[in-house]
């Protein structure tokens, strides 16, 4: 109760996020945002035209690659790519008004240097070894820069991969998690009524395309828990309600500016609501909650109160999902 008004689950939520974000700030401490799933290279076993990865390795792309090249997948066919090099090995080449559209990703590695020291204790001789920083520039193009030929596509790795893959081969990617029927009843009814379509895959990246209306998440197996989950697809929920049929937030910004970064603030709090709402808002959720909100928060001076303003939204873009399934009408009306 507050000044006897009962609050809502919302309100409470909220300050709860932001008494816990206040001392995380105050500690000096820097975000550990954990990331609830884990797919990992070797376990790419079902490729598709949408699998990013590197066509001729078949080696999913990490990191910071993953983020330069997903903001270029989507205008292709497909979301393979591999460099001139590859390409040649295989007897493919690149287009010609296509060789100066390559796309620039980094290798970082290490490389080890032997050499020799003198023991100071005993005078000898001795080997030493030691691990020397090594990063490397290749440029890659997508399969669709490549002036591909009749069978040129057969000759791909990644393509035979993906013809060689069977239903049992896909079954087996069955989701390993539990089920909450609480969150699985959220998402299924407003996915169903007009919501954004909804794909699951082995890429080690979760996301939604405004572009094509599109949520992207890892197989539930891949999760650390069902609570992780839930929560992982509530956050690209939220992020698919600002879609200009929805709720007409301006959500095609640029990663790392500041309004990416108040939408990803609006996204995670509308997710702890939806959890909320579910009954799997958990304290590691809710932890590792707070250290995603953190991260973002840097980028805006570390001011709480941006968190008031984005939990605004958060609470319409939460209320308009769990309204869905009976077409309530809400009100669309931006945060002040």
């Amino acid at each position: 109760m507050e000044n006897g008004k009962k609050l809502s689950v919302a309100e409470i939520v909220t300050q709860r996020l932001i008494a816990d974000l206040e001392a995380s700030i105050k500690s000096g401490t820097t975000p550990n945002w954990l990331k609830p799933w884990n797919v990992g290279r070797a376990s790419l076993t079902v490729i598709s035209e949408k699998s990013l990865i590197n066509a001729h390795s078949v080696h999913a792309y990490r990191g910071m690659n993953r983020v330069l090249l997903s903001c270029v997948a989507s205008t292709y066919k497909t979301a393979w790519f591999m460099t001139k090099s590859q390409g040649e090995n295989l007897g493919i080449y690149i287009k010609s008004e296509e060789k100066h559209r390559g796309i620039p990703i980094v290798y970082w590695g290490q490389f080890k240097v032997k050499g020799e020291k003198i023991n100071p204790d005993t005078g000898e001789t001795e080997a030493t070894e030691k691990n020397i920083p090594l990063l490397r520039y290749y440029t890659v193009w997508n399969i669709d820069q490549f002036d591909l030929k009749q069978g040129d596509m057969e000759k791909i790795p990644a393509y035979k991969k993906m013809i060689k893959q069977t239903p049992e081969t896909i079954k087996a990617n069955e989701n390993k998690i539990p089920v909450n029927e609480a969150g699985e009843k959220i998402v299924a009814e407003y996915i169903e009524n007009d919501g954004p379509n909804l794909t699951h895959t082995d890429e080690d990246r979760a996301c939604y395309s405004p572009t094509i209306d599109v949520i992207n998440c890892p197989h539930r197996k891949y999760f650390k828990t069902t609570e992780s989950y839930y929560n992982t697809i509530f956050h690209e929920i939220i992020h698919s309600t600002g879609h200009e049929k929805r709720l007409k937030r301006d959500i095609k910004n640029y990663f790392g500016t500041q309004d990416y970064s108040k939408e990803e603030l609006v996204a995670e709090i509308g997710a702890t609501f939806l959890a909320a709402e579910a009954g799997i808002h958990t304290p590691a959720e809710h932890t590792n909650a707070v250290e995603y909100l953190k991260s973002w928060l840097r980028k805006l001076q570390n001011d709480p109160k941006m968190v008031l303003i984005a939990a605004g939204q958060a609470e319409k873009a939460a209320n308009f999902v769990i309204n869905a399934a009976t077409k309530e009408t809400v009100e669309v009306k931006q945060a002040a």
